[in-house]
Formats: C-alpha cells, structure tokens, sequence
C-alpha cells in the first residue's frame, strides 16, 4: 500500500525503539477492502510490540483516498458500519489496549461516547495547520484547496489570521448550526462538528455539507433513527471568496 519495500518491517521496528525508550505509541491502521480481515491480527501485533492503543482509520476521498474510492478499493458504508461494530462491541473488550474505529460519532456506542475513548469534541473551532509550504491553512487540506489557505508564515500576523479571516469566523459562527443534509438534523452535531469540515469542503465547495459518510449512510437506510432530532429551515447562502457560508 505504501509501495516502499520494507516499510511494514521498518514500521514495526520503529514501535519496538519507542517501547524501549519508555513511549508507548499508538498503531494507526488505515482500513480497506484488501486488509479489512486483518483488523484482528493488527491488535494481537499491537499487543505483542508492546503499543498503547489501536486506531482504525477510514479512507476519506481526499486526494490519493479519491482515486481509491473511484477504484471500488475502498469498504462500502454497509461493510464500514459492520466493520466498526465489531472492532467496537467484539475487539475492543477481549484487549487491554486502547482500540478506536474512526467513524463519525453518530455510529459510535453510547458506552464510547460516555467513556469519552476516542470520541471528544472536534478540535477544528481551536486549532490552526501550518502545511509544509509555510503557509497558514485550515490543516493539511490546504496542500489540495487553496480556498482553505490562510496567510503565509512571516509575512501575516498570526493573530490578525486567527481573529479576521472570513473563513476561521464563518466557522466560529456557523458550526454546527449551519450543516446541512443529514448533519443539520443529527443529535451529535455539537460533538461532531460535521466529523470534518476539510473533508466536506474538499468534496462540495461548502463549509456546511454533510459528511460523506453520513450522507452516504443515510441514503442508505443505514444512519441510525435515534440520533436523528427534527429537520431545521434552510437558510439562505452566500458566498465569502469562493467558500460558500450564509
């Protein structure tokens, strides 16, 4: 997956130098059709090296994840949402580590979110990314959207960036009360803030489109009825730049 040859091998000696040096780190497994039966087998190695906990993560179709979902590489929702049940009701209780599956909170067990494993606040109202061309944006995703690029390091005041630009206070304002589709109407949208407002953007142009995940969910007839509320009003949109708000 990775195509470096010995990466896997590398991977693994890399945890067994931070369990020796006293820092137990976290194996993060990026789930898809090809390993989707190895998610077992991730955790009884995470075990034996010695890590504190196991993160099963979700392709997202962002950037090289797009073509994998257009490749039919990817699990389909139905397989996501079984896939997740099971790492969390089956997995995660026969292991002393710490294991998470990395779907939107709606999907996740009320025990996960009363425990608070894996299932905080999304920190997107308090953080800001710097990507690697020195450049202010809102995380990684500005490396593909130029529209979601704040400021350049040195040159724009770090304060001036956080406090005035449209974008960071559309969002200050609008999360979550402006989502849209099956979010605007989702019992866990103060918690999940839209699971990823990079994300959505990526794919719609809008700072308040759904998540993939859950859109896809629901058109399936798979978004769990209990952590749905009423349906608000639309509100009229605008336009901020090229980033569509109201």
């Amino acid at each position: 997956m990775r195509g470096v040859p010995g990466s896997f091998k590398a991977a693994r000696q890399a945890v067994n130098n931070l369990v020796a040096a006293g820092i137990r780190p976290q194996v993060i497994f990026t789930v898809m059709r090809s390993n989707a039966g190895q998610v077992d087998a991730i955790v009884h190695m995470a075990e034996e090296l010695g890590a504190a906990s196991v993160k099963f993560n979700v392709v997202q179709p962002t950037a090289r994840g797009e073509k994998l979902h257009k490749d039919q590489e990817t699990l389909n929702i139905a397989d996501l949402i079984a896939l997740g049940r099971h790492v969390e009701q089956e997995l995660a209780p026969k292991t002393n580590l710490r294991v998470f599956f990395d779907y939107p909170q709606a999907f996740r067990s009320l025990h996960c979110i009363a425990s608070g494993d894996g299932c905080g606040v999304c920190g997107i109202l308090g953080i800001l990314g710097v990507i690697a061309g020195g450049h202010y944006a809102l995380c990684g995703i500005g490396e593909q959207v130029p529209d979601l690029v704040f400021g350049e390091v040195g040159k724009n005041m770090l304060e001036v960036v956080w406090r005035e630009n449209a974008i960071l206070k559309a969002l200050r304002e609008g999360l979550p009360e402006r989502l849209e589709g099956v979010c605007s109407h989702c019992l866990m949208k103060w918690r999940c803030l839209g699971s990823c407002v990079a994300q959505n953007y990526y794919r719609s142009g809008s700072l308040w489109a759904p998540n993939w995940f859950c859109e896809q969910a629901e058109e399936a007839g798979l978004f769990p009825t209990s952590r749905l509320g009423t349906k608000p009003t639309q509100s009229p949109l605008i336009t901020i730049g090229n980033v569509v708000t109201e």
